[in-house]
């Protein structure tokens, strides 16, 4: 088994440091307070279709969707007032909630993926810990297989570690053998998963479908990744998010998140592979 290219790993840049860098790019004609947000990067496609309409609504209200700093970097820009809004693929701590307000806010089926044009439709957990622990090097088709890790913190990580038998010791062996095969962000893994020949590795399905990856979800042990099966329990495995803002939050903030939960949103997340969570009352 090869290493991922080390074009397609990089170093994470301190959550100021590019907060700051990408602001600063907006100008001094750019609004005066605009809304601005970023988080883990799954969802971040349909957040920046959601503020386009939102925008259309509110003349004079400019949505900027940053590029993503994960869940833990953007917690942190949030607390710091570099941004107005966080999405977060993270469960709150009771830290967080003693200074934001988090608003659940959608799911999506957790998904093993590879290029669109390999000849592979599913695999087993049992495979897949034979991937991850190198004693699986090849598909059937001949091509070499590569897998594309996430950081050992990371939410997709964590997941990817309790999927099965055997997951938790083969994530944490690829990680100590191929500390270079790892893709910092959702994007960053995305970007690997198109170009690095036989590549395997892990995304949201929402992720797939709201950016138009060239890539397929794998059904997994004979159950398809869906909505549907992940709504009745056939397909355990999923990703949540949450809406995060600091307390109290001004009023376009309010006015996004709300937005946000509204059926014109929630239509946008079911067509892309996300099911929101039960409206509040």
């Amino acid at each position: 088994m090869e290493r991922c290219s080390p074009a397609t790993a990089r170093p994470i840049c301190p959550w100021a440091v590019a907060v700051i860098a990408i602001v600063s790019l907006m100008g001094p004609d750019a609004t005066a307070e605009p809304l601005r947000v970023t988080g883990t990067g799954s969802p971040l496609g349909i957040v920046r279709l959601a503020g386009q309409a939102f925008s259309r609504g509110r003349p004079g209200t400019e949505i900027v969707v940053l590029p993503s700093l994960g869940s833990g970097g953007s917690l942190r820009a949030l607390r710091e007032g570099a941004i107005d809004l966080a999405v977060s693929a993270k469960a709150p701590d009771d830290e967080t909630l003693a200074w934001a307000e988090v608003r659940p806010w959608a799911r999506s089926p957790f998904v093993i993926a590879v290029q669109a044009d390999l000849p592979v439709a599913g695999i087993t957990t049992a495979q897949l810990a034979k991937a991850y622990s190198g004693q699986m090097t090849e598909w059937p088709d001949g091509r070499r297989l590569r897998v594309v890790l996430r950081p050992r913190d990371d939410t997709d990580t964590r997941i990817l570690s309790v999927l099965g038998p055997g997951m938790g010791e083969a994530v944490a062996s690829a990680l100590d053998r191929w500390p270079n095969a790892v893709a910092i962000t959702d994007q960053d893994g995305a970007a690997a998963l198109e170009t690095i020949p036989g590549a395997i590795g892990t995304l949201a399905l929402g992720q797939i479908l709201a950016e138009r990856r060239a890539l397929k979800p794998l059904s997994l042990d004979g159950v398809a990744p869906t909505l549907a099966s992940m709504a009745d329990g056939t397909y355990p495995h999923a990703k949540s998010f949450h809406l995060v803002t600091r307390r109290p939050a001004r009023e376009a903030v309010s006015a996004f998140v709300e937005f946000l939960d509204s059926p014109e949103t929630r239509s946008l997340l079911e067509v892309h592979g996300f099911q929101p969570v039960p409206a509040r009352p």
